[in-house]
């Protein structure tokens, strides 16, 4: 134990001391959290400015896009080539990624209203390097090919979009008239059975009442049954209605089955629907399948049906005489029945977020 007299006079000192140097750890205390606070609020909001500015080049980017909409050109392009020049517009990986690919493609169409080929079309070749992943992109770059003539480069640009999105109706039907209008007919079922062989799952919505259950099932024009449960109370009864949400579709047949019952053998009461069809125009297709009346109620649903992707008549037709000029009759027969003219964008090519 240290006991000199300057030990012993500094414990002294610190017991006389006791209070005040309590205060002053206190205020200290205190200071230091005024400090730090003033510091991080300071911060904060140096950071707040510094995004504040690094924004001002999105809202740039809309007015350009207000000025090519309202036909003043020249300022939309001065605007957004100085955007693109200076903000770093050269990574998907990054924060602002989605407002730099706008900018991009406002640029390209900004070049393209001032029919500057070259500069469209590099600015374009920029735009899917940005993001390759990005179907748009690619869609974007065959179309401005389409325009300026280069069908050869459209065609594979359009594969592109095709390798990524295959049910991209606006890509198939634009490969199918590229072959058309050269005479190639060749290509074009191949093509067209590509489309219908492409996995795509219609998500549909059976509604019963106040009751609904939603379920998936391949879009590929060939019949499927599907089984899910919809829970409905014993002595039940009302309507019943498929939501086929854009695409084109045929109901065979759909039954309620009852819950499994101690002592029975099987489902017993098994309740069946008429079917029905629906050529789809816009997303809020659905078939009427009738009224319902379950005395036994209901847990699972069977539903035999087929659902059929998006086609549109001018480019069927094309895709008839190809078959034909082939002599494909027995493969045009197949190819008729897995079609239905009709469906909507939201029946796969583009998909809810």
């Amino acid at each position: 134990m240290d006991s000199s007299p300057t030990s012993g006079g500094a414990r002294a000192w610190i017991q006389r001391n006791e209070r005040a140097l309590a205060l002053a750890w206190i205020v200290g205390c205190a200071l230091l959290l005024a400090v730090l606070a003033l510091w991080g609020l300071g911060l904060n909001g140096a950071e707040r400015a510094v995004d504040q500015w690094r924004r001002g080049w999105i809202e740039a980017t809309e007015r350009a896009r207000v000025e090519l909409e309202a036909g003043r050109t020249d300022a939309a392009l001065a605007r957004l080539e100085r955007i693109v020049a200076t903000n770093g517009v050269d990574s998907v990986k990054h924060r602002y990624d989605k407002e730099h690919e706008r900018a991009l493609a406002l640029l390209a169409d900004a070049y393209a209203a001032q029919g500057r080929k070259g500069k469209t079309l590099a600015t374009l070749e920029r735009l899917c390097a940005f993001d390759p992943k990005n179907y748009d992109n690619h869609f974007r770059h065959a179309q401005a090919l389409l325009e300026f003539d280069e069908g050869g480069a459209a065609v594979e640009a359009f594969e592109r979009v095709l390798a990524i999105h295959p049910t991209h109706w606006p890509s198939v039907a634009a490969r199918i008239d590229l072959d058309y209008s050269a005479g190639a007919y060749a290509p074009i079922p191949p093509l067209y059975e590509r489309y219908l062989d492409a996995w795509l799952l219609a998500r549909l919505r059976l509604v019963a009442g106040g009751r609904e259950a939603w379920f998936e099932v391949q879009a590929d024009g060939r019949e499927h049954e599907v089984q899910f449960e919809l829970a409905l109370d014993s002595g039940w009864s009302g309507p019943l209605a498929l939501e086929t949400r854009g695409y084109s579709a045929r109901v065979e047949s759909l039954e309620l089955l009852p819950a499994l019952r101690v002592g029975e053998a099987g489902r017993s009461a098994v309740v069946e629907l008429r079917g029905g069809e629906v050529t789809a125009s816009d997303v809020n297709s659905r078939i009427e399948l009738g009224e319902a009346s379950l005395p036994n109620g209901a847990q699972l649903v069977r539903v035999t049906l087929t659902v059929f992707k998006r086609v549109e008549a001018p480019t069927w037709a094309k895709v008839r005489k190809a078959y034909q000029n082939r002599l494909l009759h027995a493969e045009l027969d197949t190819a008729a029945r897995r079609t239905r003219v009709g469906g909507c964008d939201a029946a796969g090519t583009h998909f809810e977020d």
